[in-house]
């Protein structure tokens, strides 16, 4: 979805409102219908401008969210996880986005603003990156473990994958899948060939659900 569509539909969510965009002299409308609080109260919708000046700046602060991710990612390729060092200069700058990215979800969870996304926080999460410093994580091995012990309960790997609220072996295997795909089209990988062995071995179905 283009950045400013995106940004128009969490205006609509966060209001509970019908959003309809509007271009017109550069300008993009929300327009939005009040609850009457009185019998005298006007019936006028208000109206939200978002200003081209304002959807060019939400595109850039996306896109310089994304070169930080990618350098996330390549960090997490060369060191196997994503606990970036503030200390060290040659890091610095990515490990004071990786704690900024901690201190949004903090935030989220305990009602003090959004500045995170859910689409955010699962591509982090896809990473391995702990929400909190020392909160113990689950390695591949581990998760493997989990998979085969499901496995072995259910006869399949086919782990229940609720979109709006999967367990965290669903979110694992959905992530395994989204990383089969990039290796399959040259792309860079989390995962190394024994992973991808390992995987197969136990009849993972490629064509699951993605993350």
């Amino acid at each position: 979805m283009p950045p400013f569509e995106s940004l128009l539909k969490q205006l609509a969510e966060s209001n509970k409102i019908l959003t309809k965009k509007v271009e017109a002299l550069g300008t993009f409308a929300v327009s939005t219908r009040k609850t009457k609080s009185t019998a005298s109260s006007s019936s006028s919708p208000s109206v939200v401008v978002i200003t081209t000046k304002q959807v060019l700046q939400h595109q850039r602060q996306s896109d310089a969210w994304m070169v930080m991710f990618k350098k996330l990612r390549e960090y997490r390729i060369m060191n196997g996880d994503s606990n970036v060092s503030q200390l060290d200069k040659d890091t610095r700058k990515l490990g004071l986005w990786v704690r900024k990215q901690r201190v949004n979800y903090r935030n989220l969870q305990t009602g003090k603003g959004q500045k995170i996304t859910p689409e955010r926080i699962i591509m982090l999460e896809s990473l391995d990156l702990r929400w909190h410093c020392h909160a113990p994580q689950a390695s591949w091995d581990e998760n493997f473990v989990q998979l085969q012990h499901f496995h072995r309960q259910m006869g399949s790997c086919n782990v229940p994958f609720n979109a709006t609220n999967p367990n965290q072996l669903a979110k694992w295997m959905a992530f395994q899948r989204t990383e089969y795909k990039r290796w399959k089209e040259g792309l860079d990988t989390l995962l190394t060939l024994d992973h991808f062995k390992s995987l197969n071995d136990i009849g993972v179905d490629w064509k699951g659900p993605r993350l």
